[in-house]
């Protein structure tokens, strides 16, 4: 499982710092060992509904940077 925190650190002080957003991404299992299939859940500061979508078929060898973008790409689709 990836897990990707977003957090705004106040004038760049730790301490101030507030979680903005969350996302999980988690192998589902369905997969082989060249692609994969993902559930991403993302939670954001002040939503008490978590958004779940799915990423099919990734090929693996892209790596987490392009899985993060595809997840981010599906979260941005329309309800």
């Amino acid at each position: 499982m990836l897990v990707i925190k977003v957090e705004l650190w106040p004038f760049g002080f730790k301490a101030g710092k507030r979680e903005l957003d969350r996302i999980y991404i988690i192998n589902d299992a369905t997969g082989t060992n060249d692609i994969g299939n993902y559930e991403v859940v993302h939670s954001s500061d002040g939503s008490n509904i978590p958004r779940l979508v799915r990423v099919e078929d990734f090929d693996r060898k892209l790596g987490a940077l392009e899985l993060l973008r595809r997840s981010l790409e599906r979260l941005k689709e329309p309800l």
